[in-house]
């Protein structure tokens, strides 16, 4: 028993812990892309993946029905006691699949984790089982895309590249934006060559 709480207070040697089932593809590309910007930089960025929120027993309760407001302490409990072996600079995602929760936690004062699980994350969840594209693989491209965004942010803080990294998706309203710009310009141009033309009916 003492062997075994040695080896929980050592630090994490991969950059994916728990369960790798839970997401079906790219784990070896994030311990090749994690690895280098931990090469270059000395940040790492984490992925931790969950079944379930754990319980956890408190002073005189029993959580085996867990409401909202306890589910929150029990996955905050839980990430604490992985953070405490993370090694630092760090930045880590956690997935919590059976509870739909995706959280970011991070040391690194750059990195602003609402932000990103807003422009990145919830954007691309599935609210249902919509086709043509499974939840499954909907759940899995918007964890890559948020690590994506958090590895290229952390590579651009420290003024490095990192190679083996893709550009995460833009978010939809940024999308939206530009086809917005994009059909005023066309509208603009309508309008400018309709002018142009009765002009020159007018001179005919």
């Amino acid at each position: 028993m003492q062997a075994q709480d040695s080896n929980q207070d050592k630090p994490y040697k991969d950059f994916v812990i728990g369960d790798q089932a839970l997401i079906k593809g790219g784990l070896k590309g994030i311990d090749t892309i994690s690895g280098e910007l931990r090469d270059k930089t000395g940040f790492s960025v984490y992925l931790s993946l969950v079944d379930k929120t754990p319980s956890y027993v408190k002073t005189g309760a029993t959580l085996s029905d867990q409401s909202l407001k306890q589910a929150f302490e029990n996955r905050r409990i839980y990430e604490d006691k992985v953070i405490r072996r993370l090694n630092s600079p760090y930045a880590i995602i956690f997935f919590y699949k059976q509870d739909y929760k995706i959280s970011v936690r991070s040391d690194g004062g750059f990195l602003d984790p609402n932000e990103l699980l807003e422009d990145y994350a919830y954007p691309y969840l599935p609210l249902n089982n919509e086709k043509p594209i499974p939840k499954e693989e909907k759940i899995d491209y918007s964890l890559f895309n948020l690590y994506s965004a958090i590895v290229q942010r952390s590579a651009k803080h420290y003024g490095v590249k990192v190679e083996s990294a893709f550009n995460p998706s833009d978010k939809p309203e940024g999308i939206v934006k530009w086809l917005l710009y994009l059909m005023l310009i066309v509208l603009v141009g309508l309008f400018l060559y309709g002018t142009y033309k009765s002009k020159q009916r007018k001179k005919a």
